[in-house]
């Protein structure tokens, strides 16, 4: 990446950054668009989960999938709508969809989702029951779903096993959920505080922490995660994860 300068102190300038990148403008150029089509909490949780689920790799090539799959959803009238039908939907399995996945893992996270939605009324209440078996852990709201996929998934692809990976998927969606200051993030969720989300730790993000000296941790983990947030809680302390789009937009800007 291209070396990063600046002039003024670091809290200034990512405070400066922060403010910059979360902005409207981001939404269409970000698979966060996908959620913001919808206006009912449970259609945004469904087109959330899955366009995060979706996001790695090239975001041109996120974007064209996720499209894809809003396709479907707009087939069946609303995301809801098509997670109550999806078994009627005629899966290829073995088709080839985006990367190393394949229909047969859509349909894998449609079936939990189909659980969630049977045993709750919206994903954030399922989130808050199972985060109550962790509540010494700073990152329980993503092991409540790791531990509700895996029990019932069976370990789907693309949701981490375990909460010691960066849980980068599950962190931006999230964020997506439970941010509130109604510019990017969609603030659905209203009783898990943003001060407990853990920042989306993806390549531009860990990049930037290592070049501003944030963390030197060569290790994209949770651990590494969890020490770039605690960073942003002494600037942001009620909204660390808006650091997230101070590194982000930052890392993006750095590579053109």
């Amino acid at each position: 990446m291209a070396q990063l300068t600046y002039t003024i102190g670091l809290p200034d300038i990512v405070k400066s950054w922060a403010k910059e990148y979360n902005t409207t403008d981001f939404i269409s150029q970000d698979p966060v668009q996908f959620p913001h089509k919808w206006e009912h909490k449970r259609d945004i949780e469904i087109s959330a989960f899955i366009t995060s689920w979706l996001s790695y790799g090239n975001r041109k090539a996120i974007i064209q999938v996720s499209n894809q799959v809003n396709d479907l959803f707009i087939q069946a009238d609303t995301p809801f709508k098509f997670i109550d039908q999806f078994q009627r939907f005629k899966w290829e399995n073995d088709k080839p969809l985006y990367r190393f996945y394949k229909w047969g893992d859509l349909r894998a996270i449609c079936e939990v989702l189909y659980r969630i939605y049977s045993d709750y009324v919206f994903m954030e209440d399922m989130v808050l029951d199972y985060s109550r078996d962790f509540p010494d852990s700073e990152n329980k709201y993503l092991q409540a779903i790791i531990e509700y996929f895996r029990f019932y998934g069976k370990e789907v692809k693309g949701v981490p096993s375990t909460s010691e990976s960066a849980c980068k998927r599950l962190s931006m969606f999230m964020r997506w959920m439970v941010r509130k200051d109604g510019i990017v993030d969609l603030g659905v969720w209203d009783r898990i505080d943003p001060k407990d989300l853990i920042i989306p730790l993806d390549t531009h993000v860990h990049q930037v922490a290592i070049a501003l000296d944030i963390t030197q941790r060569k290790q994209a983990d949770m651990r590494t995660a969890t020490e770039i947030t605690n960073y942003f809680k002494g600037i942001f302390p009620e909204d660390p994860a808006l650091g997230d789009f101070a590194l982000f937009g930052a890392g993006v800007n750095a590579n053109k």
